[in-house]
Parts: C-alpha cells; sequence; structure tokens
C-alpha cells in the first residue's frame, strides 16, 4: 500500500477518482497532446485551453516555471487563453517563481485548482503574483474552473 502524498493528508481533500481519471473535455473540445515529465503533465486541451498538473512532492521553483513554460511553449500553434494549474501536488512554491508568473500568463484566464484548505492558502500566495485586473479564480472542481474559463457561470 502506496503512502498518499503529503498535501493531500494535510488538506484531508484526496480525490482519487480525479487523480485516476483522464481530464473530462472542455465543452466542444477534446485533449491535442500531453507532455509528461518529472515534476508534471501538461496537456493542450482544444486549441486554448492549457491544463498543468504537479506530480506530488513538486516544489516550484523559477527553473521549474520556466522549463515547463518552454515545453509548452515549444508545443503550442499559438498562445492559448486558458490555462488551469492543479495545485494539488506542489510541496511548496519559491517566491522566485510566483515573479514571473503574471507576465507569464499575460492574456490569459487562469483558473487554479485545489482540494482543500491547503490549496486554497496556496492559491492565495499565487494570486498575489497576478495584477489584481486579470481574470483569475481558485476552485475545487474541474467543472468550475471550465465554467469559469469559458464563462458557462
Amino acid at each position: 500500500m502506496s503512502t498518499p502524498p503529503l498535501l493531500e493528508m494535510v488538506s484531508g481533500q484526496a480525490d482519487p477518482a480525479r487523480d485516476a481519471a483522464p481530464p473530462p473535455e472542455a465543452p466542444g473540445q477534446t485533449p491535442v497532446w500531453t507532455i509528461d515529465n518529472e515534476r508534471a503533465e501538461l496537456t493542450l486541451v482544444g486549441s486554448e485551453l492549457l491544463e498543468a498538473k504537479f506530480h506530488p512532492g513538486t516544489v516550484l521553483t523559477l527553473e521549474t516555471a520556466r522549463e515547463l513554460w518552454g515545453l509548452a511553449d515549444a508545443h503550442l500553434e499559438r498562445k492559448i487563453k486558458y490555462l488551469i494549474v492543479d495545485l494539488c501536488g506542489l510541496d511548496g512554491v519559491k517566491a522566485d517563481a510566483t515573479a514571473m508568473l503574471d507576465p507569464m500568463t499575460d492574456g490569459i484566464r487562469v483558473a487554479l485548482l485545489g482540494t482543500g484548505p491547503a490549496d486554497r492558502v496556496l492559491a492565495r500566495f499565487f494570486m498575489r503574483s497576478f495584477n489584481p485586473a486579470r481574470q483569475f479564480t481558485y476552485v475545487e472542481s474541474r467543472q468550475d474552473a471550465l465554467a469559469f474559463l469559458f464563462e458557462l457561470v
């Protein structure tokens, strides 16, 4: 029997069904490609939605953020409009990593996805780096993230 990741133990909100199942489709869109490395899984859904899901135990550093953005950018045919960042696998975030988030995601609607109080605190840390005029939110379900991103609410 495997030990659950630390963040899931802290939040007490592990969702094995969400973690095991492939991501459901965005409205009218299907996954185009997925890149998986030791830190995260990046999935382009349709032509405008990028999803980033961190693997358990990941600490987000400036170097890691640049590496992941570079991987995604190398496979994108055009600029994305929507981004879902699943925070559940993160064990920490270095302050220098958040400094580049606002410029990197300029013009992109961002939904931060978590599963409870620990992720909510982490999301607040992320949100402080965004310009307050930007469109971003924290949600606890992928469906709510899609509703926000595609303005279905």
